[in-house]
């Protein structure tokens, strides 16, 4: 015969502020209500961190320029194509 056995002082579930045992019926209630809550909460976090930004693309890109003639000689022409690309897409979505 199984005997309940008393929880310690101080342990409590933080759920439902009750002890931390299951009930006689319906074992392991407190771990689900626990890991409703956890997935519950899980997803408000995951949720909070999807900001968005105000406006369309237009009003955040802005065309990349060279001081002078010296900058440009000096990019490389991998970044060079990168920019010219990207200054191509702003003017062509941007009109």
């Amino acid at each position: 015969m199984l005997r309940a056995v008393e929880p310690r002082a101080g342990v409590q579930s933080w759920i439902n502020g009750g002890a931390m045992r299951p009930r006689r019926g319906k074992p392991m209630l407190w771990l689900r209500k626990s890991m409703r809550w956890m997935i519950l909460l899980s997803v408000i976090g995951l949720n909070a961190g999807c900001a968005t930004t105000g406006g369309s693309y237009c009003d955040i890109a802005r065309l990349i320029w060279w001081q002078s003639a010296d900058e440009l000689d000096a990019t490389p022409p991998a970044i060079t194509r990168q920019i010219v690309v990207h200054n191509e897409t702003v003017a062509a979505l941007c009109r």
